[in-house]
């Protein structure tokens, strides 16, 4: 698990590579949830009954959200919520990574007509539909960032050119580079969101396993699999990584045995 000072997450960076350029992306987006109420009872339809058009909400990422990972809770002027956006990695992990983010209510859905109100009836739910825009990343703060990611991913390469000529040296190497990487990762959100050298235990666990040192193999895999990665590798990958803990147990009973 992560030892850091900050409060951790298990949700995932965005897998794209993202570069510096100053640009607005807009999007219209429905805002879900819209009929519960919040924990202190205060009924969401109530909430909207008296909002209007163009006027701005604030987005916030909801990281410790149960239901989803990628949760993005809606918020009126007075820190009321009004509902979560639908599930979008790619606006989640924009904003996971500091990216600037800005929304206002492009349309006020539902509610009584007026013959409805004529004769006191509610109508439809209240509905809403913003225009969301994802603006820039803190250049200033994210490019030392990658500066530091960039030297990590160049000792993994010279570590991996090493893995057929000398494994033992590969595996300090590695070793080394795992510490680093957790060191990386507890600096702030933005080291954790914005890393792109990933942690290399399925390299030095096949290493571990081509040496028979399977202890050790298995050591390093179950330290992995409790470790909060934002940035995992692949599913196939992880499949192998945990296909080869299994194997590696299996040898260490028969030598037991």
């Amino acid at each position: 698990m992560l030892n850091c000072s900050f409060p951790s997450t298990k949700y995932p960076a965005a897998m794209e590579i993202i570069l510096e350029s100053n640009f607005d992306q807009a999007f219209k987006t429905k805002v879900v949830g819209v009929t519960y109420s919040n924990t202190d009872g205060t009924l969401r339809q109530n909430l909207l009954k008296d909002l209007k058009e163009g006027e701005p909400v604030y987005l916030i990422r909801d990281r410790k959200n149960e239901h989803s990972k990628y949760a993005v809770a809606v918020y009126n002027q007075k820190n009321q919520q009004l509902g979560y956006l639908p599930d979008d990695n790619r606006l989640s992990s924009h904003m996971d990574m500091g990216g600037e983010t800005k929304a206002f209510i492009f349309r006020k859905l539902g509610g009584p007509s007026f013959f409805e109100r004529l004769f006191g009836q509610t109508g439809k739910s209240y509905g809403l539909i913003l225009e969301v825009t994802k603006g820039n990343f803190d250049w200033k703060k994210v490019a030392p960032i990658q500066d530091e990611d960039k030297k990590i991913a160049s000792r993994a390469l010279s570590a991996k050119n090493l893995e057929s000529s000398d494994p033992a040296k590969a595996i300090e190497a590695y070793l080394e580079i795992i510490e680093s990487i957790k060191q990386f990762d507890c600096k702030s959100d933005l080291h954790q969101y914005w890393r792109r050298v990933r942690l290399p235990v399925d390299r030095i666990s096949l290493l571990y396993d081509k040496a028979k040192q399977y202890d050790k193999g298995i050591s390093i895999l179950l330290w992995y699999f409790s470790y909060e990665d934002v940035y995992p590798p692949s599913p196939s990958v992880l499949k192998t990584m945990q296909q080869r803990l299994e194997k590696m147990k299996s040898k260490i009973s028969k030598q037991e045995a």
